[in-house]
This record gives structure tokens, C-alpha cells and sequence, in this order.
């Protein structure tokens, strides 16, 4: 996990465009022009990044995904992960 990672929040950077079409998200780096599609679940966390920390990110995906929460632990670490490698998200 991200060190400190229960207590950060999360923001989603200002140069990122993004819609949800069709209950995926499309992430737009409006720099670089860019363009990234996520997948449902992916789309799930994304929705609720500028309001939770990544344990209330594994928390929400437990219950929405009936996933245990050592899984939903790790898939969290690794979309943030993600997220943070193309500089789409800041920690407030």
C-alpha cells in the first residue's frame, strides 16, 4: 500500500478530461492528448477519487463487487498505481 496511503485523498489532475460512456470512463490528458478507456470496475473508482482515500476506494469496491478485501487491497494499490505513473491524479 501507499505509505500514509488510509489518510490521503485523492484529486483527479486538472489537465484530465473525462465522461463515462456507457458505464465506462475515458480519461483525456488534454497535455498530451492523450486518451486512456477504463474498464467498469476502473470506471467505479475513478467516480469516487476526489471524495475517498485508497482504504475507503478498497472498501467501496468490497461492496459494490463482492471481492474479498485482501483482493480489493491490491486492485486499488494497482490502479492507483496506474493513475499516479500518468500523472492523472494528485494527493490532496
Amino acid at each position: 500500500m501507499y505509505p500514509g496511503a488510509d489518510e490521503l485523498k485523492l484529486a483527479i489532475h486538472p489537465r484530465v478530461a473525462w465522461q463515462v460512456l456507457d458505464g465506462e470512463a475515458v480519461l483525456i490528458d488534454l497535455d498530451k492528448g492523450s486518451a486512456v478507456g477504463l474498464n467498469e470496475t476502473a470506471s467505479f473508482l475513478w467516480s469516487r477519487l476526489d471524495a475517498c482515500s485508497e482504504e475507503e476506494l478498497a472498501s467501496d469496491l468490497v461492496e459494490a463487487f463482492d471481492v474479498d478485501e485482501r483482493r480489493a487491497r491490491h486492485d486499488v494499490a494497482q490502479f492507483l498505481a496506474f493513475l499516479r505513473s500518468r500523472g492523472y491524479v494528485e494527493e490532496r
